[in-house]
This record gives structure tokens, C-alpha cells and sequence, in this order.
């Protein structure tokens, strides 16, 4: 039977270490960003217009959604 020494167990811990996968990608936090900066801009723009803020906050739901759909079609995949 062959055990492997102890060194090449520590070898593949520090490989495992510091080969941790990414939560997220640029691309992915980039097009998030965009649609909720986008979001929270109509829900204050449309608070300001004298409507309610319940309304605001659906609204503004409403636009980060379809951003999130324009900003994933406008940048691209090289992010």
C-alpha cells in the first residue's frame, strides 16, 4: 500500500486554499448595479412627482427588472 507522505497532503490544501472560486463575476455585479441604481432613481423620481411611496417602491421594482434585461443585452460577455 502506498500513503501518501504528509507533504503531498499539505500540497493539495494550499492548492485548494488558494484556489477559492469567486462569488461573483465583474459582469454580474456590474449589470446588479446598474439596474438597482436605476431602480432606486425612477422609485425617487417618482416619489418626488407627489405619488406615494408604496407606489414609488413598486415602481421602482418594476424598473430595476427591466433594466436588469437591457443592461444583461448591453454588456458584454468579455466582462
Amino acid at each position: 500500500m502506498c500513503h501518501p507522505s504528509p507533504h503531498d497532503r499539505d500540497s493539495r490544501q494550499d492548492q485548494q486554499a488558494t484556489s477559492a472560486p469567486t462569488l461573483f463575476r465583474g459582469r454580474t455585479v456590474l449589470v446588479l448595479l446598474l439596474s438597482v441604481l436605476c431602480g432606486i432613481a425612477t422609485g425617487a423620481l417618482w416619489c418626488a412627482a407627489s405619488h406615494s411611496w408604496p407606489e414609488a417602491v413598486v415602481t421602482g421594482g418594476a424598473a430595476a427588472g427591466g433594466a436588469l434585461g437591457l443592461f444583461h443585452q448591453l454588456v458584454g460577455p468579455q466582462w
